[in-house]
């Protein structure tokens, strides 16, 4: 799963500018920019989880160790997030 699908963005111009163009070249590839892995979108725990992916590239895995608190509490669903429905 691609985030950009390739396509260089202004976001990914700065962050080469700043050294990370590998990891922009990872997340582009559908892959975590931290541990390389393959990106499922059936792994993100939320819609927050997801939303996060979208803008870092970062696997649930990452997230989690990245960030050390979680809304394992956040009762809408990836697929009503997907759909525009918001729950805030």
């Amino acid at each position: 799963m691609s985030t950009q699908k390739g396509a260089l963005n202004m976001d990914d111009e700065i962050m080469r500018a700043l050294g990370f163009g590998v990891q922009v070249d990872l997340r582009n590839e559908g892959r975590c920019p931290f541990c390389k892995s393959e990106i499922n979108p059936s792994e993100f725990i939320n819609p927050k989880s997801f939303k996060e992916f979208t803008l870092s590239g970062l696997c649930q895995k990452c997230q989690d160790e990245t960030f050390l608190e979680i809304d394992v509490n956040d009762d809408q669903s990836l697929e009503s997030f997907l759909e525009g429905e918001t729950h805030d």
